[in-house]
């Protein structure tokens, strides 16, 4: 029987795109006044179900679709319910603590003990001890510190139940999933899964964003195959949303359409065609190795190349959207001194007297031996459905022909950044798994990696193997690696000889200028030397064309001697060319004239110039005549004398 879990601890990974046409059902959320005023409001969150045989298996939060519960204000947490869930809202006592009814809790279809419901079970909290703030301590704070839950890494967090609990099914047509009361601001995200009509098979992941009160809609158009609002779909041409293009001679289902010459080798031999095989599915590839063979079959071990000496590995998983598979028909040799699943067991200082525990089948991170003979190093943890079968820990310590983690909750092992194991080893690499099997080996594996040790540019990859070799397999990527060529192909692995440059018309592998051509454009010289002329365009320069009916004399003339221009003019006295010279009257080009003294533009005028006479003129520059004279007079004294006698 399938047991239903929601595991989301163990990299929930990879679910399918939220909304669109899985968008059945719906977020409401109620509220009302806390018992105490200053606690704020009371928010209750419901998932309503679509039909009464639904049920509601959890609430998670991962990596890749976060669980976020953010309250500027803090929440709060009463102190008569020391659990994060609702066990502990005792409806015994709610009456004389009415504010306990006000608890923030997180539940599956419960708000108060799962013994008051007949079939209920309380619901069970699996989390990555490593979040900041984890879902148990957010709904435990009695201190109102923890702002924020933010359920955002690979292993991350979920509540759930199982299928066959009676709080599983819908009361009144909805779950109750939460309950948060704070004073202040509230927003986030929820994430579900549901099984519809109660069949695990058809299970639906959906996801709500809300502000307050609000649930808030996500798009008012239609979502395009890749979970885009009015978006464009998976780009022209290439396999997925994320824009990978099929390998050089592949559709994208990985069938080969190219072998040209029948030899049942599909690559870019046969035609060295620029490759749409985008480079980055290069990067961290999974490499699997022969380690040895022997009595107990032949020892693979899985290597995950890094590409840079600070990258970190964080966890090889699986769930039900990206599967990790391990086929093994002939079953795997483990080793009875390692009791564990890991390397953590096999212990150096016995290898060399039971040499075959060294063979044993395990996972590890990094590790080929316990972390205590690494510095900084640690064990990898484990976090796994108990439902599977077998599980991780089941297969690499009682054996098994095959491992399949494919439910939601799935499976991982890990370790933490700060772990040494989590950078790569001095070959550039790390080991994540050593198999031990007389038979074939196959399956798929699934790892994330912080690219320079950064979590928030994680990269996931999913490998594909069968027996040892390089996954996916180096494809021949002919083209251009010069980078100065006008045709670099910055994709290409294996320079076929077609760099070519720009030539002097711009044309990346042109011929250039034509034989016979003055330009790019073809043209020729004609009879004057002009570079596409029509023998006709070589004039000097007044315009004029040189000699009439010889085109073939191009020896441009010059402005005749003596003329000042191309119309035949002269300069004049003033020098200007073509003008009328000194105006009649005038005595120069200025406009002036001739004063009375003859001077050019001068002041000078007829008058006296006897200093003697009195109208003399000190501005006169030629006398005209015009002096006068005082008159003097002799008077006889003796006469007036006599005659007064």
């Amino acid at each position: 029987m399938r047991m239903n879990l929601c595991y989301a601890l163990m990299a929930l990974l990879g679910l399918a795109p939220f909304m669109g046409a899985n968008a059945q059902y719906d977020l409401t959320i109620e509220q009302s006044a806390a018992t105490i005023e200053a606690e704020g409001t009371v928010y209750r969150f419901y998932i309503e179900a679509n039909d009464p045989t639904d049920k509601l298996s959890a609430i998670f939060g991962n990596d890749q679709n976060a669980l976020v519960f953010s309250t500027p204000e803090g929440i709060y947490n009463n102190a008569f319910n020391s659990s994060w869930n609702a066990s502990g809202v005792n409806p015994a006592i709610v009456p004389l603590f009415p504010d306990l009814a006000d608890d923030s809790f997180a539940t599956i279809g419960l708000d108060g003990p799962a013994a008051g419901v007949p079939g209920a079970e309380d619901p069970s909290l699996v989390q990555d001890a490593s979040l900041p703030v984890t879902v148990s301590g957010y709904f435990q704070d009695l201190t109102k510190t923890m702002t924020e839950l933010n359920v955002n890494t690979l292993t991350g967090a979920s509540w759930y139940v199982l299928n066959t609990a009676a709080n599983a099914l819908p009361t009144d047509g909805r779950w109750l999933v939460a309950q948060i009361t704070t004073a202040g601001d509230l927003s986030g995200t929820l994430n579900a899964q549901i099984f519809p009509l109660g069949v695990g098979a058809d299970q639906i992941q959906q996801s709500w964003d809300f502000e307050g009160g609000e649930v808030i809609v996500p798009c008012d158009g239609e979502l395009d195959e890749c979970g885009v609002c009015d978006g464009p779909g998976v780009p022209e041409g290439a396999c997925d949303c994320d824009g990978t293009m099929p390998a050089c001679g592949y559709d994208c289902d990985g069938v080969c359409i190219l072998d040209e010459d029948n030899d049942g080798i599909c690559d870019c031999e046969d035609e060295c065609l620029p490759s749409t095989a985008l480079m980055s599915d290069e990067l961290y590839k999974l490499v699997v190795e022969e380690y040895e063979m022997g009595a107990l079959g032949t020892t693979y071990r899985f290597y995950v190349n890094a590409e840079n000496a600070t990258d970190k590995i964080s966890a090889v998983f699986g769930n039900d959207e990206a599967v990790l598979e391990i086929n093994t028909p002939d079953g795997i040799y483990n080793d009875a001194f390692n009791s564990s699943w890991s390397a953590a067991g096999v212990n150096p200082a016995i290898v060399p007297i039971f040499p075959d525990l060294a063979l044993d089948s395990y996972a590890t991170i990094g590790l080929e031996g316990p972390a205590a003979g690494v510095p900084g190093a640690e064990d990898p943890s484990l976090v796994q459905d108990a439902s599977l079968s077998p599980t991780v820990s089941g297969y690499f310590q009682a054996g098994g022909t095959g491992l399949m983690v494919n439910t939601l909750t799935g499976a991982s092992w890990y370790v933490l950044n700060t772990a040494s194991n989590a950078l790569p080893d001095e070959d550039g690499r790390w080991l994540i798994a050593q198999i031990t099997t007389t038979g074939s080996i196959s399956g798929t594996l699934n790892y994330q990696i912080f690219p320079f040790g950064v979590g928030a540019d994680q990269i996931v990859k999913s490998r594909s193997f069968d027996g040892a070799g390089e996954f996916p397999p180096f494809v021949t990527v002919c083209g251009c690696m010069d980078e100065t060529a006008c045709n670099y192909n910055p994709e290409a692995n294996n320079e076929d000889g077609s760099c070519l440059q720009l030539d002097e018309c711009g044309v990346c592998g042109g011929e250039g200028i034509a034989e016979g051509a003055c330009d790019c454009d073809g043209n020729v010289l004609d009879d004057c030397g002009v570079c596409g002329g029509d023998n006709s365009s070589c004039t000097d320069e007044c315009g004029v064309l040189n000699g009439p009916g010889a085109i073939y004399e191009c020896g441009c003339a010059d402005i005749p001697e003596g003329d000042c221009d191309c119309d035949g003019n002269v300069l004049d006295e003033c020098g200007e060319c073509g003008g009328s010279g000194i105006a009649e009257g005038e005595c120069d080009c200025d406009g002036n004239v001739l004063d009375a003294c003859g001077v050019c533009g001068g002041t000078g005028v007829l008058g006296c110039t006897d200093e003697g006479a009195s109208n003399y003129n000190d501005l006169a520059c030629a006398d005209d005549g015009s002096c006068l004279y005082a008159t003097t007079f002799q008077v006889d004294m003796s006469c007036a004398y006599n005659a007064g006698a």
